[in-house]
């Protein structure tokens, strides 16, 4: 049903998060799920004035730029690193050492902590669009590009900053277009040792 006074509420709504840096946001819970895949992966739900983002970490797996165990193991290091900077908004450092083997092990560690640590601790996250328009927490884990940070950071003290790689405009992906020749048959468009046009 058309009704004016609910399509103007839907076009002045506005989402809490926006792409770039978002301030008061609650890391607000975590949990392990399974996708209908059979896939394990992480979910963490950060939350602001009643909306939700959620970033989701899936367990590292070779891939094929990916050469030796090493590098599957350089990808998990970064993800705990990545983690960590979540982690360190609620709990010294001496607090945060897990050590093993699964993902899986890792993921309710990480969950574990979420769900425990003070709600009342706000943060402030940049978020960022991936390549399908989603936004999301940057894929990075170095040091000098941070991606969350306690709210108590004074604004002008603040280490998160839109860096060159950050995707802060929503990408727009066109439909592909499939030429279609008008005249051919069906019979003929199968046939693949008919080689007239029409």
């Amino acid at each position: 049903m058309y009704d004016k006074n609910k399509a103007v509420e839907a076009a002045n709504k506005k989402s809490a998060f926006v792409a770039g840096i978002n301030d008061d946001v609650k890391v607000a819970s975590a949990k392990v799920q399974t996708s209908p895949t059979g896939l394990t992966f992480l979910e963490i739900t950060f939350e602001k004035n009643g909306k939700e983002v959620k970033q989701t970490e899936w367990a590292p797996k070779m891939a094929p730029w990916m050469k030796t165990a090493a590098d599957l193991e350089e990808a998990e290091n970064r993800q705990y690193a990545r983690m960590l900077q979540i982690l360190t908004c609620f709990y010294p450092d001496e607090q945060l050492n897990f050590v093993g083997d699964s993902f899986k092990d890792f993921a309710a560690w990480v969950v574990e902590l979420i769900n425990n640590a003070d709600k009342n601790i706000l943060t402030r996250i940049k978020l960022v669009y991936n390549k399908n328009g989603f936004l999301t927490l940057p894929n990075t884990s170095s040091n000098d590009n941070k991606f969350i940070e306690k709210m108590e950071i004074p604004k002008d003290k603040s280490e998160l900053y839109i860096g060159p790689k950050d995707v802060i405009v929503r990408p727009v992906v066109a439909d592909v277009e499939v030429p279609v020749d008008p005249f051919q048959t069906t019979e003929e468009a199968n046939d693949p040792s008919s080689d007239l046009p029409f």
